[in-house]
């Protein structure tokens, strides 16, 4: 799929929730964590680096992507259990994705975007679990394609059509088991029409 070979910028932003360091303005590494002052982590929440100290609104604290450590399915900024959103950037800058990490389990809408702005996918997670509607669109704005998870695991009907609108393929999963699909070719004739288990679909993407 294109994003797999165009951005090549990661950064994120997270919010802190443990003690705050008694000076945020001493130029020093109190944490030995490499960072100081309002660039650390526990001063994101510090009245010496609040953009507005009178409402205490912390600065947005950018990291490399780097930092952050996936194990057992969660996912940890130093050692602690990230929770924050991401952004992953291309070259130029532009939003490719946004993310929500919980207590280290994605959460909420994840969304991503083409170059010029347009939105190529959005979808739900809860407690780390892909959840409820998918949707993925070309860049002229067509919709490519969409289906329903429960649990992390496909679910009822999926559909998918190419860039003139046709429909081209139709699946119906039942928990995460293929037991039906459909394909039709550019111009709209039936390629065929079968029951399952049979090969998963499209792998790569839909809009490869």
């Amino acid at each position: 799929m294109q994003y797999l070979v165009i951005y090549i910028l990661f950064s994120c932003t997270v919010r802190y929730e443990g003690e705050l360091p008694k000076d945020c303005t001493d130029r020093a590494d109190n944490d030995k964590d490499g960072l100081f002052d309002c660039d650390d982590l526990g001063c994101s929440r510090s009245p010496d680096c609040t953009s507005d100290p009178k409402n205490k609104i912390p600065n947005v604290l950018t990291i490399d992507w780097s930092a952050l450590d996936h194990k057992n399915q969660r996912v940890f900024f130093h050692g602690v259990l990230f929770t924050g959103k991401t952004v992953e950037l291309y070259s130029d800058g532009q939003i490719w994705n946004e993310r929500t990490y919980i207590d280290g389990r994605q959460e909420g809408v994840e969304k991503g975007w083409n170059q010029d702005g347009s939105l190529f996918f959005e979808r739900h997670f809860v407690a780390g679990k892909e959840e409820g509607m998918f949707q993925e669109w070309y860049e002229n704005g067509q919709l490519a394609a969409q289906g329903h998870y429960e649990s992390g695991r496909e679910h009822g009907k999926h559909l998918a059509w190419n860039k003139k609108g046709l429909l081209k393929g139709e699946w119906t999963y039942e928990q995460g088991e293929l037991t039906y699909e459909k394909m039709w070719s550019e111009e709209g004739g039936l390629i065929y029409d079968r029951k399952c288990p049979c090969p998963h679909p499209l792998e790569g993407g839909f809009t490869k």
